[in-house]
């Protein structure tokens, strides 16, 4: 059993992944880092928000994302929301994986110097 982790952009590779030869089995997770969203408020100060994209993959074919879900989702602070969860079921006719997109949104307010 195996798995693989990454975070895009790389510091080295940018957004090329998997790097070349590279095999995954097991759970796959990739985080997109998310580039803020600001919107002014009243008092002077902004709202920032940011979307992270997680994508997980399952390679195991007697594996499951169920509880990966589970995880990600279940203790979230309260200043994260899952915005959307988009899901794809197995299929041997297409020969996909099971596959999951999770987007949290989180929020912080920037209050100017």
């Amino acid at each position: 059993m195996g798995g693989a982790i990454a975070t895009l952009p790389d510091p080295n590779l940018g957004y090329q992944y998997p790097p070349n030869g590279t095999k995954t089995t097991g759970l796959e997770v990739v985080i997109k880092r998310p580039y803020p969203e600001g919107e002014s408020n009243i008092g002077g100060d902004r709202t920032l928000s940011y979307t992270w994209e997680i994508h997980l993959k399952q390679w195991d074919t007697q594996g499951s994302l169920i509880e990966a879900i589970g995880l990600l989702s279940g203790d979230l602070p309260g200043d994260y929301l899952i915005e959307r969860v988009s899901f794809m079921p197995p299929s041997e006719k297409l020969l996909t994986v099971e596959q999951c997109k999770i987007f949290i949104q989180e929020w912080a307010v920037a209050v100017p110097a």
